[in-house]
């Protein structure tokens, strides 16, 4: 008795020979079918997958440390060896600060690459504001002699300082030119002793003028001082010595609190101190 052959029966199919596909790379296997009866393999198929590409991170922006680049990194989830970058010169402009309100230096970078986005970066000025680093509060004395300087210093760009100085005034009203001199470093005030002395005694203010902003100095000025008499010297030199007092004579009444001669006076003790001496030799000779 002959019994027919079966035939082969299908199992599912496999993967053999897998090569993994990478970011550029295609990858292959072998999708193999074997009989589950008898195992003998029925079929064998290779197939081709297809790269799969970059997966990006979000992008990483570094400035320079003066904002004149910027520089774009990215790198592959898939395999972190995968790096892209690209470094762009920044455009550049500008807004002025003002003694009111602040400026902005706006920086703008564009990249060739769309996964990189255009990026801005705003750095902000301060507000100018000039303030006085010597010489406020001092006083000035009348006759001597001697000029009076203030400076004065801008909290932006200190170089402009000078170039932008217009002129001063004193009590709010402007200042003659001839009554001072200005240099540069930031900008030094000299008031002339000869303007100074036509000043009243007292505190006064001194206003220095920018084209962009302004500043307030104070400064005193004192009376001329008092020349000292001779005995004042004496004093000044010497606290003990006093100068005597004029004599005058005492007026009935008042008592003399002050050593002074009186004739009459010594003439009366020199006569009672005769008589005792004569009292005295007397009774001498009587007893012996």
């Amino acid at each position: 008795l002959v019994i027919p052959a079966a035939g082969h029966t299908e199992g599912q199919p496999v993967m053999e020979n897998v090569k993994p596909a990478t970011c550029l790379e295609p990858g292959s296997y072998d999708l193999v079918t074997y009989c589950d009866v008898c195992g003998d393999e029925l079929s064998r198929e290779a197939v081709t997958t297809p790269a799969t590409g970059h997966s990006w991170k979000a992008p990483v922006y570094i400035w320079s440390e003066d904002n004149r680049t910027c520089t774009a990194e990215r790198v592959c989830a898939n395999d972190e060896s995968h790096r892209e970058s690209e470094t762009a010169v920044a455009s550049v402009t500008r807004k002025e600060p003002t003694y009111e309100e602040p400026g902005e230096i706006v920086y703008t970078v564009t990249f060739n690459d769309p996964g990189f986005e255009t990026q801005t970066k705003i750095v902000e000025l301060p507000i100018i504001a000039y303030r006085v680093t010597e010489g406020d509060n001092s006083t000035w004395t009348k006759g001597s002699g001697a000029s009076l300087v203030i400076t004065f210093k801008r909290s932006v760009d200190d170089s402009e300082t000078f170039r932008r100085f217009t002129g001063i005034l004193v009590d709010g009203k402007a200042a003659d030119p001839n009554s001072y001199t200005a240099k540069e470093g930031s900008v030094i005030i000299t008031l002339l002793p000869a303007y100074l002395g036509t000043l009243s005694d007292g505190r006064h203010t001194l206003t220095a003028k920018f084209d962009d902003g302004e500043a307030d100095a104070s400064f005193v000025i004192r009376p001329k001082d008092r020349e000292k008499q001779p005995d004042e010297e004496d004093r000044g030199k010497n606290p003990a010595v006093v100068p005597a007092a004029p004599f005058a004579p005492h007026a009935a009444g008042v008592p003399n609190t002050e050593d002074s001669f009186d004739p009459g006076f010594w003439i009366l003790m020199m006569t009672i101190s005769g008589i005792a001496a004569l009292f005295c030799i007397r009774t001498l000779r009587i007893n012996s």
